[in-house]
């Protein structure tokens, strides 16, 4: 709004500060020179592969318990969410969320974090 106001006037031929707008207007200057930033999810090789690789290596059974089943019928997919915690010393306690499509045993995304909140399991 600020800039689209600063634009308007330089082009009537008024020059005001985007300073003394934000100060009209009670607006932080830092939130007309913010720009947002959303980097695609990365996916570190080094860490998918070898994970895939122990999938493939030791399946499991993919059925789904009798809390997954909706009036006796399976599921179109089901997935696992599975959390891993492990000590990685002076850093403490990282915690390791994965979400797996139990049919074709793909890794569908992954979270690492030092929390082992619901949240954080949510995010993978």
């Amino acid at each position: 709004m600020i800039r689209t106001l600063h634009e308007g006037l330089l082009a009537d031929g008024i020059k005001v500060s985007i300073a003394k707008l934000c100060a009209w207007f009670c607006v932080p200057r830092r939130t007309v020179y913010y720009k947002p930033t959303k980097s695609a999810p990365k996916v570190v090789p080094r860490f998918a592969v070898p994970i895939k690789a122990m999938i493939e290596k030791e399946p499991w059974d993919a059925t789904p318990h009798s809390g997954c089943s909706v009036r006796g019928h399976r599921p179109e997919r089901a997935l696992v969410n599975e959390l891993a915690r492990d000590w990685t010393g002076k850093d403490g306690w990282a915690s390791l969320a994965l979400v797996i499509d139990c049919q074709t045993r793909e890794l569908l995304g992954c979270h690492i974090s030092r929390s082992g909140k619901a949240t954080k399991a949510s995010a993978a």
